[in-house]
């Protein structure tokens, strides 16, 4: 919001800054219902795989996530970060380790499983559905994955203390480096060197269960 009312005041445009300020937290609310909606439907698609009771009790998994959360939020800023600080690394190498360790196991089967990513890229259907969707699918993506273009992610930055801002910027490039490059690989290699994506079993599978 201040990148957008002082940068286009700098060049002659303050009213229209002033207006996309205001736009802009209202249309992060909307695009912010629909991703946790979806972020709250898949990970209850997998617990209640897990935990089969819950499969019938949506109702049940929501006030528990949403008991969590609001106990999150209510805690401010301060509470945010300390949970996001333990949580989100812990939470890496619970998924990263197990991920690697499928990998190792199926190893011989990896140079395969490249092959069949980058020929999956070029055949004739990917190429036309990706001129087709590429702007959407490549937003939706981005989004999902890391934020990337919402510009959610500066606005927590900005709430640190840092006598080198440079550092937290470094940090900022890390994000989407560990959670698209390295995670989304290791997920597509697991499912790719396992057959998983393949097997007629798994067929009506969504992305998080076949995951």
């Amino acid at each position: 919001m201040y990148y957008l009312s002082i940068g286009l005041a700098d060049v002659g445009q303050k009213k229209l800054g002033q207006i996309l300020a205001i736009i802009f937290p209202f249309l992060n609310i909307l695009g912010l219902i629909g991703m946790n909606l979806f972020q709250s439907n898949q990970s209850q698609v997998v617990v209640a795989n897990a935990l089969p009771f819950l499969a019938q009790q949506n109702w049940l998994y929501g006030l528990i996530l949403t008991l969590i959360v609001g106990w999150v939020i209510i805690g401010g800023i301060q509470r945010i970060a300390e949970v996001a600080a333990t949580m989100l690394p812990a939470m890496c190498g619970i998924y990263c380790f197990p991920a690697l360790w499928v990998i190792l196991v199926n190893f011989t089967a990896i140079p395969d499983a490249i092959v069949s990513i980058i020929h999956g890229a070029f055949v004739p259907q990917a190429m036309a559905g990706g001129l087709a969707g590429a702007l959407v699918q490549g937003f939706r993506r981005g989004a999902f994955s890391n934020e990337a273009g919402l510009g959610l992610a500066a606005i927590a930055h900005t709430t640190t203390k840092t006598d080198e801002p440079i550092w937290e910027g470094i940090v900022a490039l890390l994000e989407p480096f560990i959670n698209t490059i390295i995670i989304c690989n290791m997920t597509a290699l697991v499912i790719v060197t396992t057959g998983a994506y393949n097997h007629p079993d798994f067929a009506t599978f969504g992305g998080s269960e076949l995951t």
